[in-house]
């Protein structure tokens, strides 16, 4: 049995008259490596600011140690 045009436009119906069957569906066809991806990206965001914080604090360490021997060099 083929899936018509028709077959399509009743499912899209379908499922917009039943919202909670989307969800069903989406799982069917996505799988958890695609589901899991909006977690993984506010994860790695997540991490990715913590990185930058970290790195804004070792570039203001080496400005202060830089600081630190141009005045020791001055002595």
């Amino acid at each position: 049995m083929a899936f018509t045009v028709n077959d399509y436009y009743d499912l899209v119906r379908l499922l917009r008259e039943h919202p909670e069957w989307k969800e069903e569906l989406r799982n069917l066809l996505l799988g958890e490596e695609i589901l899991s991806l909006p977690r993984m990206m506010k994860e790695l965001t997540s991490r990715i600011d913590e990185l930058a914080e970290a790195q804004r604090k070792t570039e203001g360490s080496i400005r202060e140690l830089a600081r630190a021997h141009r005045n020791w060099k001055q002595l």
